[in-house]
């Protein structure tokens, strides 16, 4: 049976990637519910091998079922940290179209650009990836996940201040305009003034 303690490694592994998936699982869910539906279907699955596992008697089968169970643990951790981070890259992606054309960014964000290329970088770098397993890949990706999601965490905070001096800056400019027009006004008013009493 399945409780015989030649399976305890087998099952405690298991019980381990499912506990890093579930983790992951929930940090992407935090993002949008929507980007854990695979990883959870993956831990569905797992489930079902184990359940199969419990009703076998051959070792063979048995150890079958808990492999394909481990597999389906793994597969949910990797789709989760998939998922978060290119939910994390499309949100850099809509703010950089959105304000990089906006002068107020780079005053708000000084190293603006430095961070663009910091991002670009670690997209390439997460391309290149040659790891031995796909193990020690996502181990890589989920490093490169955290730089990523601090850049997209600084970008997202620093939307209300750069809307902020974008409405002083248009304020500003609108006085500046109030201003000049009042004073091409006095100054028609004034040449006006002085032909009716020149004449």
């Amino acid at each position: 049976m399945i409780r015989e303690q030649k399976y305890k490694v087998i099952i405690n592994t298991i019980e381990k990637n499912f506990k890093n998936a579930e983790s992951r699982i929930k940090n992407a869910e935090l993002l949008n519910q929507k980007l854990s539906i695979p990883s959870i279907n993956e831990l569905r699955y797992a489930g079902h091998h184990l359940l199969k596992a419990t009703q076998e008697i051959e070792e063979l089968k048995i150890l079958e079922e808990l492999d394909k169970a481990n597999r389906h643990t793994k597969r949910s951790y990797y789709d989760a940290i998939e998922a978060s981070l290119l939910y994390k890259l499309k949100e850099i992606q809509q703010f950089d179209e959105e304000y990089r054309i906006i002068p107020e960014t780079l005053t708000v964000i000084h190293d603006y650009n430095s961070k663009i290329s910091k991002i670009s970088n670690i997209v390439e770098k997460i391309q290149e990836i040659d790891a031995e397993t796909r193990e020690e890949k996502y181990k890589i990706i989920d490093k490169y996940y955290n730089s990523i999601k601090e850049i997209n965490n600084e970008f997202k905070m620093s939307v209300s201040t750069i809307v902020n001096l974008i409405d002083r800056n248009e304020q500003i400019q609108q006085k500046e305009h109030r201003k000049f027009i009042i004073t091409i006004l006095l100054a028609i008013v004034a040449i006006v003034v002085t032909i009716i009493l020149a004449s």
